[in-house]
């Protein structure tokens, strides 16, 4: 039986989802294992990449961030795909053989990539701003991850004027940006994307 993309959305959305996680792994598992067997992987890692893949998509569905316009087997088939690339590159494999199947891919490359680099940069990101004082912390999260507008962040932390709550928002991402380029964690970050391209 095959499910609509809608149904699929809504089976993840919801409370009971165990059935829709079986439904995904028979229906999109094949295709991502004969992808990364083919592609110097094996099938504990297809089934690794395939794990994480179905977690990125739960988490997208789940925060209301899926764009629903985006075919779920198509999405989850770019998400693996790129997973795998950034594993391979970390491996240090040399093999170049990543042809995309005839299929055309609704969910583009471009925002695929765009989502790695959200999800790995959402870790690294929340790892560097503890390092950051409580009210920096604060503000940045504010900023980076709600959207908030400076009138927002003046009522929720009591700067009195938005110039004085921009001048200090603008301070603090200075120190995120001195800590992030200190961490070796983003130059490898940048490889990975740079690898991208590659392929």
């Amino acid at each position: 039986m095959a499910y609509s993309n809608t149904y699929i959305l809504e089976s993840i959305a919801g409370k009971d989802n165990s059935q829709m996680l079986s439904y995904l792994y028979k229906t999109y598992f094949p295709r991502i294992k004969k992808l990364i067997i083919e592609n110097s992987g094996n099938y504990e890692d297809a089934e690794d990449i395939f794990q994480e893949a179905i977690v990125i998509l739960y988490r997208q569905v789940k925060l209301n961030r899926f764009d629903s316009s985006y075919e779920v087997g198509a999405f989850i088939y770019s998400v693996a795909r790129n997973l795998w690339i950034n594993e391979a590159k970390r491996r240090k494999i040399k093999e170049k053989v990543y042809k995309e199947e005839s299929t055309a891919l609704n969910y583009s490359e471009t925002d695929t990539l765009d989502l790695m680099i959200t999800e790995e940069r959402a870790q690294l990101l929340t790892s560097v701003l503890e390092q950051l004082g409580d009210r920096c912390k604060e503000l940045l999260s504010y900023t980076i991850y709600h959207k908030m507008s400076m009138k927002e962040i003046c009522e929720k932390m009591g700067f009195s004027t938005e110039n004085g709550a921009k001048t200090r928002n603008y301070k603090c991402k200075q120190q995120l940006i001195s800590l992030l380029k200190k961490n070796p964690l983003v130059k490898e970050l940048m490889n990975h994307e740079q690898a991208e391209s590659q392929f």
